[in-house]
């Protein structure tokens, strides 16, 4: 196998807690040309002291300090811009890497030629909850890699990746020339769920994926109760982020193709999952909800009007009255 570099981006943002896990993840991997990047996203803890402590043990770890907090899909984009690996990979700074991965991944990739290589991913959580695990077996089961084959990405099959393989970048190694030739990014704002349009963008450019093994699993991808996509509360604020990520991929698909493959690739991406759960299957439910609350029943207590407000439904002529 050829000594290719392998760029590591890390973007770190107070996590004192589980950063050592992470690099030492990274640093006992069994190959050994690495560049460790790690994006310092104006911590407050002891995030930064941990990863200088680091670096002076590994010359391989480099520290970028944004100016400012930035988010991590900016700090992923800076991340990008800083590499000098032929390939990169992608790893939060909370989670952890089988010991064999990026070796695994690398070799599929120089064999078959691959613009992207996925492994399988498993959630995990400390959580003693017995709701939280179940809720962590449930995304682990997403993680699940479904597509039947390797495959030549087009607008034909455009939905297979978007539909059954995870969207999440951690797990994967991607050839970075691919990446930068088509200018592929992170969507430049806070947003969470910030990972599908950057999957979505990739997908639409024809990438090659393969797969060492199906069943090999790589990674290890920590879950926190705290986290802003686990928070019940957060719903109208997840809905707003994804429209704004898959509006921002539509646009790249609409400057970098034709206007006939631009409306094949937006038709196909009204057929998919993604499109369903976040914005047919939420419409129709805001959709009810309006219906049922803005006009036939005017008289909305206090706790009612709480929920119907944080899920961004406007209320007419409302008559208030004590809960």
């Amino acid at each position: 196998m050829p000594n290719c570099k392998v760029s590591v981006i890390i973007p770190v943002y107070n996590v004192e807690l589980y950063l050592s896990e992470c690099l030492d993840s990274i640093l006992n991997q069994t190959y050994n040309n690495l560049e460790i990047i790690c994006i310092d996203d104006c911590s407050s803890d002891n995030s930064l002291s941990i990863l200088q402590d680091y670096a002076k043990k590994d010359l391989r770890i480099k520290i970028i300090h944004n100016i400012r907090n930035l988010g991590v899909a900016v700090s992923r984009n800076i991340g990008i811009n800083s590499s000098h690996g032929q390939y990169i990979c992608f790893l939060d700074s909370d989670d952890v890497i089988q010991s064999r991965a990026i070796e695994t991944m690398l070799d599929d990739a120089v064999k078959k030629g691959s613009d992207v290589v996925v492994t399988r991913s498993i959630a995990f959580t400390s959580s003693d909850d017995e709701n939280e695990k179940l809720r962590v077996q449930r995304i682990s089961e997403g993680l699940t890699i479904r597509v039947k084959k390797e495959m030549k990405v087009n607008s034909s099959n455009f939905l297979e990746p978007i539909d059954y393989i995870s969207c999440i970048p951690c797990g994967k190694l991607f050839k970075l020339e691919f990446v930068k030739n088509n200018d592929i990014k992170f969507i430049a704002s806070k947003f969470i769920h910030e990972d599908m349009g950057f999957w979505i963008k990739l997908c639409s450019m024809s990438p090659l994926i393969t797969f060492p093994n199906k069943s090999y699993v790589s990674f290890f991808y920590r879950q926190r109760p705290s986290s802003i996509t686990t928070n019940p509360n957060n719903r109208k604020i997840e809905f707003n982020h994804i429209k704004a990520v898959i509006y921002d991929a539509l646009k790249y698909i609409k400057n970098h193709h034709s206007k006939f493959e631009y409306k094949e690739y937006k038709n196909e991406l009204k057929k998919s999952r993604i499109y369903y759960k976040y914005f047919q299957r939420e419409s129709n439910f805001l959709g009810k909800l309006t219906n049922i609350f803005s006009v036939k029943n005017q008289y909305i207590d206090d706790k009612k009007y709480k929920i119907l407000t944080m899920l961004g439904i406007r209320i007419k002529h409302r008559i208030r009255v004590s809960s």
